[in-house]
């Protein structure tokens, strides 16, 4: 691709960039005015669209058109008061007219049935989830007259005399690389998930052992969150933490081969020692944590072990998204044999569990409080003996959904640097802006990159426009 000028140039094709993109034209189009805007994106044509493409895109709200109550107090206990209150503030506002705005481009809504078989909090999602988001986006930002540069990677941001940001470097899919000249630049570009080089530099060696949940992770290396800093951007979220979830270690391929099951039985590592009270609370509120606990044991792998009553639980099927079937025996020597363990000690932990289970009835929808007693680590609910054959393992390990660590932005979305100062034409949306410490916080984060994504577009216009 030759020099070229642009208006707008958006990187990544996820939700945020083309919210930014649709906005941004939307707005042109209503003022009859002419907006160049390309967007450009490492993937080719078939699997554009990032991480959005591949997730089921569920939002904490409860309603249609509302965030679900106590997400500021939720952000507070789960972060410890890190992450950013203003943030999610404008986040709540900006709810109603960011869904109403998605509606317009033919993106229905829909109550979930999640695959969490205990829910604390309900949750919406846009119905074919967030692949029919970027499909019906991209369509109308086409129609709009969106430009798309498929695989291409944007390397470096252009500066002016003045340090103003006044282009991109772009490297095409034959080694070709260009400048391509705007007047502002749109960041949309993900994290690091994907970059075995900066996991390990900041989540430790364990992360040689870390997968991600979707298929094209080798697209998220974090060349948009490297480019802003080296400009001057400043850093926000929790570089060392990402958003994670159990899965099947087994499964290579399959798009978040999750086990939402593990609270009706065991957890253990290679060792055959448990580590985390696996019935602490409902899935959907401790599924990152636990994740992230399986993470710190050795080489990230852990097995989850129930027996019959796994099985009983109706409906039980839909916690269960690996596609592979479990490995099943007749008795826990043969169970252990099949998963490597030694048998004598698979059954001495068993025993002592099953002699630590204390009366009362299992429910396995809400919070039973059935519990053990006597335990180094305790199960504070879902606590029922491991006897009754056939006994079933899924092997489990942590999966990175997307990392924590990312850009800072004001709440127009732009990107400031290490003194908190705007830097000129630059903006950033999604995963690659920092927010998030602690725990995650369970269905805002493709809702932050449609709002905020909307944001940028709609301060971008205004920047050409004088609006």
């Amino acid at each position: 691709m030759n020099e070229t000028d642009f208006d707008v140039i958006v990187i990544g094709g996820g939700v945020a960039g083309l919210s930014s993109a649709l906005s941004a034209l939307e707005l042109a189009a209503d003022s009859k005015s002419n907006l160049n805007v390309l967007l450009v994106d490492k993937s080719p044509p078939a699997l554009f669209g990032g991480s959005s493409r591949y997730t089921q895109a569920y939002l904490r709200m409860k309603d249609k058109y509302n965030i679900s109550d106590h997400l500021l107090e939720d952000s507070e206990k789960f972060s410890g008061g890190k992450n950013d209150i203003s943030y999610l503030k404008r986040l709540s506002e900006k709810v109603p007219e960011t869904i109403k705005w998605a509606e317009k481009y033919g993106v229905e809504f829909e109550l979930s049935q999640t695959a969490f078989l205990t829910l604390s909090l309900p949750r919406w999602q846009p119905k074919g989830g967030g692949l029919s988001v970027v499909e019906a986006f991209l369509a109308h930002a086409k129609n709009l007259g969106l430009q798309v540069a498929y695989e291409t990677t944007a390397w470096k941001l252009s500066l002016d005399e003045s340090g103003n940001v006044n282009g991109v470097y772009v490297r095409d899919r034959n080694g070709q690389s260009s400048r391509l000249s705007c007047k502002v630049v749109i960041l949309a570009s993900g994290g690091f998930e994907g970059n075995k080089k900066m996991l390990i530099e900041h989540m430790g060696e364990n992360a040689t052992y870390l997968r991600s949940h979707i298929p094209n992770d080798f697209y998220h290396q974090g060349e948009g969150i490297k480019m802003a800093i080296d400009i001057g951007a400043d850093i926000a979220g929790q570089w060392d933490s990402f958003h994670a979830e159990p899965g099947d270690s087994r499964n290579n391929n399959a798009v978040e081969p999750n086990i939402w099951v593990y609270q009706y039985g065991i957890v253990i590592n290679i060792l055959g020692e448990r580590f985390r009270d696996e019935g602490l609370t409902t899935i959907e509120e401790q599924f990152d944590v636990f994740a992230k606990t399986i993470f710190k044991q050795p080489f990230n792998k852990a097995f989850f072990i129930s027996d019959k009553t796994l099985l009983e639980i109706p409906g039980h099927e839909r916690g269960i998204l690996t596609g592979l079937d479990p490995i099943m025996a007749d008795s826990l020597d043969e169970l252990a044999l099949k998963i490597g363990l030694d048998p004598k000690k698979l059954k001495k932990l068993i025993k002592e569990f099953n002699d630590s289970v204390q009366p009362g009835k299992f429910d396995p929808f809400k919070l039973d409080g059935k519990r053990t007693k006597g335990l180094a680590i305790e199960k504070t609910n879902w606590a029922v003996k491991i006897e009754r054959p056939p006994f079933i393992c899924y092997p489990l390990e942590c999966r990175v959904n997307f990392t924590f660590g990312g850009i800072k932005t004001n709440l127009d979305a732009q990107v400031l640097d290490t003194n908190g100062n705007p830097i000129k034409n630059l903006y950033a949306v999604g995963e690659m802006t920092g927010l998030y410490h602690g725990k995650y916080l369970g269905g805002t984060s493709f809702l932050r990159s449609m709002v905020f994504g909307k944001i940028a577009g709609e301060m971008a216009y205004k920047q050409l426009f004088n609006k």
